[in-house]
């Protein structure tokens, strides 16, 4: 399924139990992760701290990613997945209050 005009397709999209929405968006060679996350607000009022933005990076090495960023001083956190090995995902908060996920390259 292509989304609109850019020319994007829909990889993954869903609903969690917390009731956050997604959506993972394709074209070749990039991708973007849509999150909406409960209790945000609508886009049309304060969207940029809101919860509608969620940025994700992939790499090859998510585990080496996150220590290094640990060792760092960086704020992360996992999900379920225990560092170092099992990591496949992380988050990364910055001193703004935005979240960025990690995640390994498909």
């Amino acid at each position: 399924m292509v989304s609109g005009r850019v020319g994007f397709k829909v990889v993954n999209r869903g609903d969690r139990p917390n009731g956050t929405r997604f959506a993972d968006l394709e074209i070749p060679g990039f991708g973007i992760g849509l999150v909406q996350s409960p209790g945000a607000s609508s886009p049309s009022t304060n969207a940029a701290r809101s919860g509608w933005v969620h940025i994700v990076f992939s790499v090859p090495e998510p585990a080496r990613a996150h220590a290094l960023l640990k060792a760092r001083g960086a704020d992360v956190s996992t999900r379920g997945n225990t560092p170092p090995a099992d990591v496949t995902t992380f988050l990364v908060h910055d001193s703004e209050g935005n979240e960025i996920e990690i995640v390994a390259e498909r």
